[in-house]
């Protein structure tokens, strides 16, 4: 999968600036931050109809070179010394599940934050719900327009809708990969692991 997240990274670099639900860092500055961060990004992606929304580390954000950080997700604490990941985790409402990746692209060092769109509701981070207005975060309490498209937002399948008018230049590539990845993960799982379901009568 590390060649997935390479290409994944590199279809991002190819965005005209950040976005409100793409952003990019050079190295890490808190703990709180970061939640901020999480909580805007998952409520863009849900605004804008992204799967999801990404921060990445070690990326300059006015020029998006690669430039490599020095923060290691594994070993950064938050306060009362936990554990980064866990910290964060338990601090959004509602909880998603976001991923952290790390890779190289260049010889230099990347952290990648995988962050899912939020659906029904926006995600807060400590009691306080965030949005991405051009570079800046902002609280989304201040746009009330936007948090009523995320309430209004139902969960839905929107790759089994059918679009009439698209065509071949319509496909997102970074979609196309991840269904490609996607497939060949459950197209090799072993035989073996159906044969704890019993067939109905």
């Amino acid at each position: 999968m590390t060649d997935y997240f390479q290409n994944l990274v590199l279809q991002l670099l190819q965005e005209p600036s950040e976005q409100e639900w793409l952003e990019f860092k050079e190295n890490y500055h808190s703990a709180e931050e970061i939640g901020e961060r999480i909580s805007a990004l998952s409520n863009g992606a849900c605004l804008c109809n992204k799967r999801n929304g990404y921060l990445i580390f070690g990326i300059k954000d006015h020029d998006q070179s690669i430039v490599g950080t020095t923060f290691d997700p594994k070993k950064q604490k938050a306060k009362g010394n936990e554990d980064l990941e866990f910290w964060l985790l338990t601090r959004l409402n509602p909880r998603i599940d976001f991923k952290i990746h790390e890779l190289e692209i260049e010889g230099k060092h990347l952290v990648l934050f995988e962050i899912p769109a939020t659906s029904g509701s926006p995600v807060s981070f400590l009691h306080e719900a965030y949005i991405r207005i051009g570079s800046y975060t902002k609280k989304l309490k201040d746009y009330p327009d936007k948090a009523k498209k995320i309430w209004q937002s139902m969960e839905t399948d929107w790759s089994a809708e059918i679009c009439p008018d698209a065509t071949l230049q319509d496909l997102d590539p970074i979609a196309i990969a991840t269904a490609r990845q996607l497939f060949i993960h459950w197209s090799v799982k072993p035989r073996g692991l159906a044969r704890g379901y019993k067939r109905l009568a």
